[in-house]
Order: structure tokens, then sequence, then C-alpha cells
């Protein structure tokens, strides 16, 4: 992997970097916090919207009865097909020094 030490984005203004880890199978991967706990977060730029593995729920201190009261949608991303899941209001998700307030995941 090449040195992005001193890239600069293509636009002017200001940006945040945000450290990442490229696994051996060539993933990205972000650290983040959701509602105060560590996660590794995967960018999946074929991905139509954020999921939550069901391990990281549960160290993040959900239980299985709370999705269960949460909707219910499907959604898919590029290495999979189509599966059901619940959106889920979290209360605040960080990545970086940036914090998004009640996402729901």
């Amino acid at each position: 992997m090449s040195d992005c030490a001193h890239l600069q984005p293509p636009w002017q203004g200001t940006y945040a970097s945000v450290p990442v880890v490229l696994s051996r199978m060539r993933l990205l991967l972000v650290p983040v916090q959701i509602d105060g706990r560590d996660v590794t977060g995967l960018f999946d730029s074929g991905s139509d919207r954020e999921r939550v593995e069901r391990s990281a729920v549960l160290r993040i201190g959900i239980t299985d009865a709370m999705p269960a009261r949460d909707r219910e949608t499907g959604g898919f991303s590029a290495g999979g097909p189509s599966h059901p899941m619940r959106m889920h209001r979290f209360s605040a998700l960080r990545i970086g020094n940036e914090t998004f307030a009640n996402p729901m995941l």
C-alpha cells in the first residue's frame, strides 16, 4: 500500500482525516464508536445502507428483545443477496472527530 500521509482531497476547504486499515482481503476498515463503544466499521461502497453486525450490537449493549421492536426492512450489499434486518435508533455514531446524533442503523 502506498503512503497516503501527504495526500489531500481534490477540493478547497476543510476536511478531516480518519485512520483506516486495509485488511488482508483488501477490505477498508474504519474505527468507529456507537453509543460510546468502540467497533470496527467496514466501508462498503456497494451497500444500500449502514449495518451493524449482531456481535457488535451485543457488545454495544443492545439485547435481543430491543431490535424486535424496531422496524423491519430489507437490504443488500455488494457481496450478497437481500436479507431482512431491523432499523435501530442508536444515541450516537462517531467517526473520527465527527459525531452523528440518533442514527438509524
